[in-house]
């Protein structure tokens, strides 16, 4: 699966619509959770093998999967979500990662 929403990458400047999770990693201690993901233009280029417009960034968030869920979904559906009205300043500063709610209001593809 995939998230479907139009961002500008900083890294490039190229606006990707197109993004599909290549990593997660999950600290139980910590309960937090990584994703490495790669940005397409489109749908249409991911499916027709054309590379990445950048490299893969991570985007790091509270919280961890349920026993019974899986991993991919667990990030898909909390990436999506609406950004809180407040966000907690230690959530937002995680470092070495994207924006964590760059992806607040995407659709699952």
């Amino acid at each position: 699966m995939s998230i479907k929403k139009d961002i500008t990458l900083d890294a490039t400047g190229v606006v990707a619509g197109y993004h599909v999770v290549q990593q997660v990693s999950i600290d139980m201690l910590g309960k937090t959770t990584s994703v490495a993901l790669m940005s397409y233009v489109s749908h249409d280029t991911y499916q027709a093998g054309k590379q990445p417009v950048q490299g893969a960034f991570s985007v790091f968030m509270k919280g961890v999967p349920a026993d019974d869920q899986n991993a991919i979904a667990f990030v898909e559906e909390t990436l999506i979500a609406a950004q809180p009205e407040e966000v907690d300043p230690a959530e937002a500063a995680l470092p070495y990662a994207a924006n964590r709610y760059v992806f607040a209001g995407g659709s699952i593809a």
